[in-house]
C-alpha cells in the first residue's frame, strides 16, 4: 500500500480543487463538491469491502447521499465481528482515499 499523508484542511482543499477546475465561489458549491467526493469515496469503499471479502455491507441513498449499511442478522455474529468492522473500514477507506487523491483507480 502506498503512503498517503493525513488529511488536513489544506490537503482536503487541494484534493477538492483537483476534482474541479472551477473556483469555489459559495459555501453551497463547496458543500455540493464535498458531498460528491464523499459519495465517490463511499461507492469505492463499498467495492473495496466486497473485493476484500472480510465483511458484507449494503448501501442506501438517503437524500441523495450514498451511505454504507451493515445489517447483522446471523446469530453466529460475535461482538468481535462487529468490532472488526470499523477497523476494516478505516484501513480500506484510507486506501480508497489515497487512490482518489492520486487519481488512481482501485
Amino acid at each position: 500500500m502506498q503512503h498517503c499523508p493525513p488529511v488536513t484542511a489544506e490537503s482536503a482543499e487541494h484534493a477538492e480543487n483537483r476534482f474541479s477546475r472551477r473556483p469555489l465561489r459559495s459555501p453551497r458549491l463547496l458543500l455540493k463538491r464535498t458531498l460528491d467526493y464523499l459519495n465517490r469515496l463511499n461507492q469505492q469503499l463499498l467495492t473495496a469491502v466486497e473485493k476484500d471479502g472480510e465483511a458484507f455491507l449494503s448501501n442506501a441513498l438517503i437524500g441523495g447521499t450514498f451511505v454504507l449499511r451493515a445489517c447483522i442478522v446471523n446469530f453466529h455474529t460475535s461482538l468481535g465481528d462487529i468490532e472488526a468492522l470499523p477497523v476494516l473500514l478505516s484501513r480500506l477507506g484510507e486506501e480508497v482515499r489515497c487512490s482518489l487523491e492520486s487519481g488512481e483507480a482501485l
